[in-house]
């Protein structure tokens, strides 16, 4: 088990990136033209810090202006996704796997299309959740349940916390890691804004229990948690 000793004992840790990447970008489109990959990093760092009751295509509105100099810088091209393109598959999808809703016709990444062609598993139908990509573990209703349930246990305000992406690996010795973020309420009644959480979710649903092991508050706490959920496989 990790200590929260140990997850702050990794903030030095190799300057890990804490933004959204190109690599993460590959979930919206095929494209590897750098401007198109550069658009889409712009405008979840836009969307990322927007309200949390903002809905998503009010703040792609706001993101779109932010990021209209790199959208000058599409390519023109038919093989190339535009503005307008984009816009529709983070709508529908989301920036990151498990962003989407179920049912909603998501495609995995295409580097998790090409391990299903290579081992012969057929494509998911289009009526199903996607599955989780390569070394993660897919989550349960249910256990997103349980994950939540533990974070509200570590929170000042238990009422009060506005869930954003959750992400889980299996580790060897059974325990399922999950990594996500969440918006709270400090003690003064504001929130405090998007913060990473690390724990391990414990026994199978519906006796699921979540145990937080860190949250991220400062910069030194949140690369701490981010360089612990890179090192068990969560992302």
């Amino acid at each position: 088990m990790i200590g929260a000793g140990h997850v702050a004992a990794l903030a030095p840790a190799a300057d890990i990136a804490l933004a959204y990447d190109h690599k993460d970008a590959s979930y919206v489109t095929t494209s590897k033209n750098p401007e198109v990959l550069d658009y889409i990093v712009c405008l979840e760092k836009a969307v990322s810090n927007t309200p949390k009751s903002m809905s998503l295509p009010a703040s792609l509105d706001d993101a779109e202006r932010k990021c209209s100099s790199q959208a000058k810088t599409l390519p023109k091209a038919a093989s190339e996704p535009n503005a307008d393109e984009i816009r529709s598959m983070v709508v529908e999808c989301g920036f990151r796997v498990g962003d989407a809703s179920p049912d909603m016709g998501c495609e995995p990444p295409p580097k998790q299309a090409q391990e299903q062609a290579a081992s012969g598993v057929p494509k998911q139908a289009k009526t199903h959740p996607q599955p989780a990509p390569a070394g993660q573990y897919q989550l349960s209703e249910k256990q997103q349940s349980a994950v939540q349930a533990g974070v509200r246990l570590s929170l000042k305000d238990p009422t009060s916390p506005l869930f954003g992406g959750m992400a889980a690996a299996r580790g060897d010795g059974g325990f399922i890691y999950v990594c996500g973020m969440v918006n709270a309420k400090n003690s003064f009644g504001g929130y405090t804004g998007d913060q990473p959480y690390f724990g391990m979710l414990i026994g199978d649903a519906p006796r699921a229990a979540f145990a937080v092991v860190g949250f991220g508050g400062t910069l030194t706490e949140s690369r701490a948690i981010l360089s612990v959920c890179k090192e068990h496989g969560v992302f």
